[in-house]
């Protein structure tokens, strides 16, 4: 996954054993906190919904990396790359990877479409080709020297602005 989410929640459920919790990344599951059906939900980006109420848990930032034990040294133009998508999430689409890749090469060259964090993480393990990783996530692959990622993005945790005092 793209973070550890259960670590982040354990001091909450410490603090707040009567609450049950759920893990979905379907494209609606905001909506349902919105409209009351869930008391909390963790949100990845820099926009967390206007209607919500939250504080940010953490910061993400994301950097190029590659399998370990590389073929040659490659500039970007020479590199085939994975991109992956955060289910649910507007500004963790592919847009978000291909305007980086842009700022590498004219032509990225990719090799596959992942639809999570942890499928990109497995692709680039097994020599697929390079992406946008969490740092916390990529032990024994290696940071390509490209230019600095500003992929930087807030993990939150949200309420509906009713339930603030429940």
């Amino acid at each position: 996954s793209l973070f550890d989410a259960l670590r982040l929640l354990s001091d909450f459920r410490r603090a707040q054993p009567r609450i049950e919790l759920a893990i979905e990344t379907e494209p609606n599951a905001l909506a349902r906190l919105t409209q009351l059906h869930v008391d909390a939900a963790i949100f990845v980006g820099n926009a967390p919904p206007d209607e919500l109420i939250g504080r940010q848990l953490m910061r993400l930032q994301l950097r190029w990396f590659a399998t370990s034990t590389p073929r040659r040294a490659a500039s970007p133009d020479e590199c085939d790359f994975v991109v992956w998508t955060l289910a649910g999430s507007a500004e963790l689409d592919e847009a978000w990877q291909r305007t980086c890749l842009r700022q590498l090469t004219s032509k990225p060259r990719i090799a596959l479409r992942a639809d999570t964090h942890h499928d990109a993480l497995s692709a680039v393990r097994a020599g697929l080709g390079v992406a946008l990783l969490n740092e916390a996530h990529a032990q024994g692959l290696r940071r390509v020297p490209f230019i600095e990622s500003s992929a930087k993005f807030g993990i939150w945790l949200l309420t509906h602005p009713d339930l603030r005092r429940s």
